[in-house]
């Protein structure tokens, strides 16, 4: 299954605004054997906005995408009635805003990359 989204924002502040237009695409799957389970989903993204500042406008660039990947298995207790659920998820994101001017010079800001690991143990 894939998804895509169209983002359009306008935020406005007296004397600063952003405008910011872009899409993201994303797909999941999942898989079910007995009391096991995992699901992947991935995602990516293109954004370009301008950013106002009295007297100026700046363009931004920005990319993003991602992985997420979450898998679990279900003990079962007392013929069902009491279920123990250890899963673990990871993710990674990374975000770019490209290089961009402004009044006072040069913007470079730097790539991010995030990396989340979550083990979880519910009790249904």
């Amino acid at each position: 299954m894939s998804v895509y989204s169209a983002v359009i924002t306008d935020q406005t502040y007296e004397g600063i605004g952003i405008y910011m237009n872009g899409g993201s695409f994303g797909a999941v799957g999942s898989v079910y054997k007995g009391n096991y389970f995992a699901g992947i989903t991935t995602s990516a993204g293109v954004h370009a906005g301008t950013a106002s500042a009295r007297p100026n406008d700046y363009d931004v660039f920005i990319v993003a995408g991602g992985v997420a990947a979450k898998t679990g298995y279900n003990l079962e207790i007392k013929k069902g009635s009491v279920i123990v659920q250890p899963s673990l998820g990871i993710s990674y994101t990374f975000v770019n805003s490209f290089d961009y001017n402004t009044a006072i010079g040069k913007v470079r800001p730097d790539p991010l990359s995030a990396i989340q690991i979550e083990p979880s143990v519910k009790l249904v």
